[in-house]
């Protein structure tokens, strides 16, 4: 982001009380804020520090004027002219000041609108209390140049530039308001998806998330939301696998479920040969193992492929809670049958209770239906090895 915007082409001469005579009266004298935003008094800023230093106490008015109040008018100034970094992230709940100011009312507060959120960094008395200067002073600072102008040259909307980029009108105004700018918006856009116009909530995603742009970009040539879509789900998973969210969009599965199966230990062409194997789509073959994930265990896949075939099974994997209804109603009795196939057990029976009826007449019955399971060939529907393999160990327990 640009740091020398400057309210106009040439420099700003107002003029203020001081008080740095030895008879501690206050005169007025000019005050001259270049177009670098660095000021003149006419005083020696130098002795000057070195004398409050010596003294103690408050620094002289010049002083603080060219210390605290000057660059917290200037923070302002970037916050209203869009030119400043960012300065809100995003949370779970909504959004927040990334450098909040102490006593200020941002250090703990988050705001559930992003506008809401910016507006606040737009108000002078942030970046009076980020300077350690009174409000008061900064706005008589403000007030003064401001007369100086005539007016502070403040767009009341967006630029044309930014509605050029966005794929609606209306996001260009909430990025506006939020304190996006054009410039840095342009760069994303250039970066990402030349091609393309994105949402507005993808560079909202961007700005508030630190999004990696190189790795965004690969989603660029897609469709605005496939390009929101990643830019809203990216995290650390995608830093260390930074292709794998690409290979199960180019493999045919939809964002949402792409999300249940991204991070376990199947690769596409894995879940694409078992929903071939199990006469089911795509789409759900990856909700479904996905959903086994969740419960902590990894059925071989032909035995979910068998499973499925089942008359009475259930058609997404039991939940944790199902599983500890099962272990506490049975406790002992089934303290040989590890969590895979207890959940395997729950899933063909098509409950918890049907799966506690079964085991409680008498646990033959339910090795036998894991029996009947395994009777496929290990290897005969083309899946690989690594996804066929359990690994009991790993399971969660209750």
């Amino acid at each position: 982001m640009s740091d020398d915007v400057f309210p106009g082409a040439k420099p700003i001469t107002f003029r203020v009380k001081c008080r740095t005579d030895p008879d501690g009266k206050v005169h007025t004298h000019p005050v001259t804020v270049a177009t670098n935003w660095s000021i003149d008094t006419g005083h020696d800023f130098k002795l000057e520090r070195i004398a409050t230093a010596l003294v103690g106490g408050e620094p002289l008015p010049c002083v603080e004027l060219a210390d605290r109040t000057i660059p917290a008018v200037h923070d302002w100034w970037l916050a209203v002219t869009r030119t400043a970094e960012f300065g809100l992230r995003r949370c779970l709940t909504g959004w927040q000041v990334k450098k909040p100011v102490r006593g200020c009312g941002c250090e703990s507060r988050v705001w559930p609108d992003v506008c809401d959120a910016g507006e606040h960094l737009r108000d002078p008395a942030h970046w009076a209390g980020a300077r350690g200067v009174s409000p008061t002073k900064v706005a008589i600072v403000r007030d003064a140049m401001k007369e100086a102008l005539g007016k502070w040259p403040i767009m009341s909307g967006p630029p044309a530039g930014l509605s050029s980029i966005v794929e609606h009108s209306d996001d260009a105004v909430t990025l506006w308001q939020a304190g996006v700018g054009e410039a840095w918006a342009r760069n994303v856009h250039d970066r990402v998806a030349p091609q393309m116009l994105l949402t507005g909530l993808t560079y909202l995603e961007v700005a508030g998330g630190r999004v990696d742009l190189d790795w965004l970009s690969q989603f660029g040539s897609l469709t605005p939301y496939i390009t929101y879509w990643a830019a809203h789900n990216w995290g650390s998973y995608d830093r260390t696998h930074p292709r794998a969210r690409k290979k199960w969009l180019d493999a045919g599965f939809s964002e949402g479920v792409i999300e249940k199966i991204l991070r376990g230990p199947y690769a596409p062409s894995d879940v694409l040969a078992f929903a071939e194997q199990a006469h089911t789509d795509a789409d759900f073959a990856a909700q479904y193992l996905g959903g086994w994930l969740q419960t902590g265990t990894r059925p071989p896949l032909r035995r979910l492929a068998a499973l499925l075939a089942l008359p009475n099974s259930m058609r997404e994997a039991p939940t944790k809670a199902m599983l500890g209804e099962v272990r506490r109603a049975l406790a002992m009795a089934i303290a040989g049958l590890w969590q895979g196939d207890l959940a395997l057990v729950i899933a063909a029976t098509g409950s918890p209770s049907a799966a506690t009826a079964m085991l409680t007449r008498d646990l033959s019955e339910a090795r036998a239906l894991l029996e009947h399971l395994d009777r496929s060939e290990p290897h005969a529907d083309g899946l690989a090895p690594s996804a066929e393999t359990e690994q009991p160990p790993q399971d969660e327990s209750e």
